[in-house]
């Protein structure tokens, strides 16, 4: 059955914790000693994070075009007749907790959620995602900054189809003005072991926007190189 988590104080506990086909959810910590992400699972945390021109990586001077927000790597500037900064980088690469800004204007995109998993082993074959929303509407709205991915596992596994993601959402550009993309989020995958044969991807991608001025991307961390080699 789905697995719907609503705030991040619940947290479900148990010896197997397996997300069937079609489970999604919002911002969720998940303990339990087996945990199991089907191919066709999806943990969803999309956008969960800070509202637009909210968050420590948000820029909010002006109100109508708006730069990208930062997290994991800097938003993008923006410009409409003035520049404006692309937000600032903050949180932990190593124990990444904290969720996306929203993109700067009106209309700028949320950022992502959180999502935490701790469990003496882990096979992922599913998605697990915290990006930030891409702008809203017709307005020049930023993008809202990738979320955080956090791993504490003991064994991890999973096969190609298993993905982690914590980008950055788009900002719209056009004839009356540019808006900068969001910064990636940032994911961490801490392991005593990887299993043979693992290949799950992973990215904290910035979002696009104004072509002059390019988001950061966000980052990703590992206990040591064990998963690259």
């Amino acid at each position: 059955a789905p697995l719907s988590v609503q705030p991040m104080k619940n947290k479900p506990t148990g010896q197997s914790v397996a997300i069937a086909t079609g489970g999604m959810t919002n911002r969720v910590w998940i303990v339990a000693t087996n945990f199991t992400l089907n191919a066709a699972g999806w943990i969803n945390a999309n956008g969960c994070g800070f509202t637009n021109r909210n968050g420590p990586g948000a820029y909010t001077n002006l109100p109508g075009i708006g730069a990208g927000a930062g997290h994991g790597g800097r938003g993008a500037n923006a410009c409409k007749g003035v520049l404006q900064l692309g937000g600032d980088t903050y949180g932990s690469s190593s124990a990444p907790e904290m969720p996306g800004s929203g993109g700067g204007g009106v209309q700028g995109g949320n950022g992502g959620g959180v999502i935490r998993i701790d469990a003496a082993a882990a096979t992922v074959d599913g998605a697990i995602t915290a990006d930030g929303n891409s702008f809203k509407g017709t307005d020049y709205g930023g993008g809202g900054s990738g979320g955080s991915i956090l791993l504490n596992v003991g064994t991890f596994g999973g096969s190609a189809t298993g993905l982690l993601t914590a980008a950055g959402g788009n900002g719209r550009f056009g004839a009356l003005g540019n808006s900068g993309g969001g910064g990636g989020g940032r994911i961490a995958v801490i392991y005593s072991s990887v299993a043979a044969n693992t290949g799950v991807r992973l990215s904290a991608g910035a979002g696009a926007g104004y072509s002059l001025y390019s988001a950061e991307i966000g980052t990703l961390y590992f206990p040591d190189t064990a998963y690259l080699a």
